[in-house]
């Protein structure tokens, strides 16, 4: 039996749709940046799963295993904005490995090579300022849903 009732309130839904959006972000970012650098890798943290399962092998302690999940996320959106590879990847397989288990849809999208040289074009405008181009190529890339 459960130690406490389920409280489900508008604002809890809400928080939780937050947290899931900031997973969702995370791992398409990730998934983008490897795809766009060619980066391979098989390696995951494997401690920060045994740490995930040990939180929900007491008592299925879910809110102790998200608080697992939400410090690896914070882990790889830092790896993402310090365009550090190993650890992105390293960061994003282990999320992927934790999902095997939680079954969220990740909608991780395989890029084609069309949108792979766009968004390398979309990248090199921002670094030359030509914000104009930046801008439009942006857009198309948030229609393709790379963005």
């Amino acid at each position: 039996p459960y130690r406490s009732p389920v409280n489900f309130t508008d604002e809890l839904l809400n928080s939780s749709k937050l947290e899931m959006d900031k997973i969702l972000n995370a791992v398409k970012q990730a998934s983008v940046k490897l795809q766009v650098n060619g980066y391979e890798s098989n390696d995951y943290d494997k401690e920060i799963i045994d740490g995930f399962l040990n939180e929900l092998a007491i008592d299925l302690n879910v809110a102790n295993g998200f608080t697992v999940l939400y410090d690896l996320v914070k882990k790889l959106n830092i790896s993402i904005r310090s365009n550090n590879l190993e650890d992105v990847s390293k960061y994003y397989l282990t999320l992927i490995e934790i999902n095997k288990i939680l079954s969220f849809d990740l909608g991780i999208k395989v890029l084609s090579n069309e949108e792979i040289e766009l968004y390398r074009k979309w990248e090199d405008y921002k670094k030359q300022k030509d914000f104009d181009n930046a801008d439009r190529l942006r857009n198309i890339l948030m229609e393709k849903g790379v963005l």
